[in-house]
């Protein structure tokens, strides 16, 4: 992974983690609106480190064309399975539970990124992130915490620690030659 991929990859998993606390606070406890507020503000920040670091490296390289195709129907194929399931389970009156369904399959789209971005580390995002929603459907369906807030705190916590660890990389790859 390029310096210029590693700042945007901690920009877009940033501005997604800054999402899912969103999520968070849909139904969440008295005591967790500030918390969730001040832990989506901080995604926030390390979504903006990345973009501009990524912005200003210097490997401006496009990706091909076909590379950004697969990419779309990746993506197009998540957004199909998550509309689909929500769907079934807004149909089943379990519509509570379409964050944890959600998390799962933004969990498991992350493995055919590995080789569209050549980034094996999102297999291990992929694996962390639908254990974090089997742990959010646990914990929902035997505490009184909302499904919303459980996955949201677990995937934004999972997404703020990859987007963290991409901007740390950043230190680790070498840097581009000058112009």
């Amino acid at each position: 992974m390029s310096r210029r991929d590693a700042g945007l990859s901690a920009a877009v998993l940033g501005f997604f983690a800054a999402s899912w606390f969103g999520w968070a606070q849909a139904d969440p406890p008295a005591w967790a609106p500030a918390w969730l507020g001040a832990a989506s503000g901080l995604c926030w920040l390390v979504a903006a480190a990345g973009l501009v670091l990524g912005l200003r490296s210097r490997d401006t390289a496009p990706r091909e064309r076909a590379t950004w195709r697969r990419f779309g129907v990746v993506v197009g194929i998540e957004f199909a399975a998550a509309g689909a399931g929500a769907g079934l389970l807004a149909a089943l009156g379990q519509a509570d539970y379409i964050p944890v369904w959600v998390c799962a399959v933004v969990g498991v789209h992350f493995l055919p990124l590995v080789p569209i971005f050549g980034y094996g580390g999102y297999r291990v995002l992929a694996a962390v992130l639908t254990a974090g929603a089997l742990v959010s459907l646990t914990v929902a369906a035997t505490t009184d915490v909302a499904p919303s807030t459980v996955t949201g705190v677990v995937a934004g916590t999972v997404l703020l620690g990859f987007a963290v660890s991409d901007l740390a990389r950043l230190r680790l790859i070498a840097p581009e030659p000058a112009a």
